[in-house]
């Protein structure tokens, strides 16, 4: 249907709804945007499983490539858990002791059958992501992303053997979650002039 819809767009048909406004102005996201940082030295207070669930529905409401919503987050919620979870990351270093709670976000590939689609898994999963940090740190949680390029077999088979992550999900990147133990200094952005 996809393939044949770019041949002849006239027969696409939107669903319709009601336009939705927002009660958020541009000045408050970008503010929001503006603050959040990438924390690694946490308070020793632990994240509550409610709030794991509000920031998985927000994954499940990101954008995503024709709606397929691969995005699933695998979550140690457990502080010994979650810093074993760590272990198994090697940009992993600099961290405080406590470890509140590490997740992996990943994509479910079985939806991405054509070659042109070999980038949108990783490409869906930032765009949760973003929902995620951005929603966690209105709840006064920082998180910090971790990059999974790194990886080797034995680090993979730890990770997915800890958070039961099956097969047909591939890891994007994982990061870790916590009541920050102190704010960081702003940091310099280039211009969007040059």
């Amino acid at each position: 249907k996809y393939e044949s819809l770019q041949t002849s767009p006239e027969n696409f048909l939107p669903l319709e709804s009601k336009l939705q406004s927002s009660n958020i102005s541009y000045d408050e996201l970008f503010e929001l945007i503006k603050s959040r940082r990438s924390n690694r030295f946490f308070l020793e207070k632990k994240i509550s499983d409610d709030i794991v669930d509000k920031l998985k529905e927000t994954v499940n409401w990101a954008a995503n490539s024709c709606n397929k919503q691969p995005i699933r987050l695998f979550v140690a919620n457990n502080p010994d858990l979650a810093k074993e979870c760590l272990a198994c990351c090697k940009g992993g270093t600099g961290f405080s002791d406590y470890i509140p709670s590490f997740s992996v976000l990943a994509a479910n590939v079985c939806g991405y059958v054509w070659p042109s689609e070999i980038f949108l898994p990783a490409v869906d999963t930032s765009l949760g992501a973003l929902n995620v940090f951005l929603a966690a740190h209105t709840l006064g949680i920082s998180g910090t992303i971790l990059s999974w390029a790194q990886k080797d077999v034995e680090e993979e088979l730890k990770l997915r053997k800890l958070l039961d992550i099956p097969n047909d999900y591939s890891i994007i990147f994982c990061a870790v979650m916590g009541y920050p133990e102190y704010g960081y200094i702003t940091p310099c952005r280039k211009s969007i002039k040059n």
